[in-house]
Order: C-alpha cells, then structure tokens, then sequence
C-alpha cells in the first residue's frame, strides 16, 4: 500500500464526521469491495461473509438483525 493513510481514508472520515454509536441504537454498515468488484455475487463467498459477521469475536456486544 504505497498511499498514505490519512489520504487513502479521507472520504471515510468525512462521512463519519459528526457521527456517534449508541447503545442500543440500529447501525445501517454498507460494504464496498476494492473496485467495486462483484465478489457477493459467487454464493460461496458471500456464505463465508456472512459467516465472518457472525462471529463472536467480530460481533462483540453487537448483535446481528439480519436474516439469511
């Protein structure tokens, strides 16, 4: 990775800007793969992913509304 941190995240930091968690509270997350490429669109990759979010170490105190 040849670009420097703070450039290669600065529109993400401006789209949390302002933005809080709360307990409690529903968060919306949007994934985006590098070049947008279509790698849900495989079936087996897109079960790994949904395996990945459901882990306990990932979750941590959250819990996943989603239903597959």
């Amino acid at each position: 990775m040849d670009m420097h941190v703070n450039e290669r995240f600065r529109g993400h930091r401006a789209l949390r800007r302002g933005r809080v968690s709360l307990p409690g509270h529903v968060c919306h997350v949007t994934v985006a793969t590098l070049d947008r490429t279509a790698w849900f669109s495989n079936f087996h990759v897109a079960c790994e992913v949904v395996r990945a979010f459901r882990a306990p170490a990932v979750l941590g105190d959250a819990s996943l509304l989603a239903r597959y």
